[in-house]
């Protein structure tokens, strides 16, 4: 049963992805939450987490589920393309018009500098299985097969 769920979020030709800088932890990271709200599955559950860390809908913008990793078999990351050029610039909305959010920085990367962060445990499985499987999503155009593909235990 999963209690958390996130999202890699790469750009159209798979070369950055979209970290968080956590106030609190001083890691980088990628977009997830700790828990499930009212009862939803963990896709749900990641698009309200990356809308409220980064300020992107997924309901309105062109996306590609690329695949997902378990981690600990209690976090769900999705590895998520859009397809937007330019890169939008991300902000968490304002709650209650105050900046009172656990976010920091928000930041488009290079796949090469990611792995070179700080980064949490979480984000580093996560990226793990990523550089384990690039090549298939880049030659693949198969959605369905790189699902299959990518699904990962860890």
């Amino acid at each position: 049963m999963y209690t958390r769920a996130g999202a890699i979020i790469l750009n159209h030709n798979l070369t950055k992805c979209l970290m968080v800088f956590q106030k609190s932890s001083l890691y980088w990271g990628i977009p997830k939450g700790s828990k499930l709200d009212n009862n939803e599955n963990e896709f749900v559950c990641m698009m309200r987490e990356v809308k409220e860390e980064v300020g992107l809908n997924f309901n309105y913008i062109k996306y590609e589920l690329l695949g997902k990793v378990d981690i600990h078999n209690d976090t769900c990351i999705f590895v998520m393309r859009i397809f937007l050029n330019p890169l939008p610039i991300c902000c968490p909305p304002l709650e209650d018009n105050k900046d009172n959010h656990e976010i920091e920085k928000i930041e488009w990367v290079s796949l090469k500098e990611a792995y070179t962060r700080n980064i949490n445990s979480i984000t580093k499985r996560s990226f793990i299985e990523l550089q384990k499987n690039i090549h298939l999503l880049r030659k693949d155009s198969n959605t369905f097969s790189r699902v299959n593909r990518f699904h990962r235990t860890t």
